[in-house]
């Protein structure tokens, strides 16, 4: 039995392959925070936005036109949150795929190592065996031809 593990190559990929998910749940997690912040700061904008009573008519109607403009900031802001919410829950599945995938080689690495274990230990065995048997005859056999 090779003392190798035969998949550690293959191993070595799916830890890297797992590091790199990890690393984009990661950057992920930070997009969704930053977006959290912009949308925050625009819905507290538009909440601080206020239409002055007695304008005129064309800066009412400019007023207006930016607090509509802010109102769309906000509202496609809230939905680059629910974007990068919905990207990091892609990156999250990638990464339990990976790690999955991790585990169960890491199992047969495991299996391997338990047969390369067992493996040494029946020939250690048969050496204490062989090494007995000798002895034994050893011991008779002189005995005997005396």
């Amino acid at each position: 039995m090779s003392r190798r593990f035969p998949l550690a190559g293959v191993l070595r990929v799916r830890r890297v392959q797992e590091d790199l998910a990890r690393a984009e749940v990661a950057r992920a997690q930070a997009a969704a925070r930053k977006a959290e912040r912009e949308a925050r700061a625009r819905a507290d904008l538009l909440e601080g936005y206020e239409i002055p009573e007695h304008a005129v008519a064309l800066a009412f109607v400019a007023a207006a036109s930016a607090r509509t403009s802010l109102a769309m900031e906000a509202s496609a802001a809230r939905v680059v949150v629910g974007l990068a919410h919905d990207e990091v829950g892609v990156q999250l599945a990638q990464w339990q795929e990976r790690a999955m995938r991790v585990d169960a080689l890491e199992s047969l690495e495991q299996r391997h190592r338990d047969d390369v274990r067992r493996a040494d230990q029946a020939v250690e065995q048969h050496l204490a065996d062989d090494l007995a048997a000798t002895s034994w005859r050893r011991r008779h056999l002189t005995g005997a031809s005396t």
